[in-house]
């Protein structure tokens, strides 16, 4: 099934990184329908939209040493233009379970220390 002209002109709407309201109102849908927001988002739209998926496949396919240099470049580029455009999105990448950028490499404990005539009391108690 295809998608109609109406819906396809919504999808490039969104593409264009309009928001949902406004691309589906310059698509022709109504403002009730425009105001539903996601739920609005029909079938023959999410199809139109979905013919991008490969190009995201492809992009999914870097190996784990560029996904960290794709991270660390982003980080540093933003720290030098004093700007946090996409830093959401470098977190997302690098808190990647391949990658784990953001992981301590020391794992800390907790010790709880029990004083000897306490110790003794819980002991009893639980008895």
């Amino acid at each position: 099934m295809r998608s109609t002209m109406k819906q396809q002109a919504a999808a490039d709407g969104l593409k264009a990184g309009k928001s949902i309201k406004s691309a589906l109102l310059d698509a022709g849908y109504s403002a009730t329908t425009a105001s539903l927001g996601k739920r609005a988002l029909s079938g023959g739209i999410m199809r139109a939209l979905g013919h991008n998926r490969r190009q995201f496949g492809v992009l999914g396919r870097i190996s784990a040493v560029e996904q960290e240099e794709i991270v660390r470049g982003g980080l540093v580029f933003n720290s030098l233009t004093r700007s946090d455009k996409g830093v959401q999105s470098m977190k997302a990448l690098g808190s990647d379970k391949r990658v784990s950028m953001f992981v301590p490499e020391n794992v800390t404990g907790v010790v709880v220390i029990v004083p000897g005539q306490q110790a003794e009391n819980l002991l009893k108690e639980e008895e």
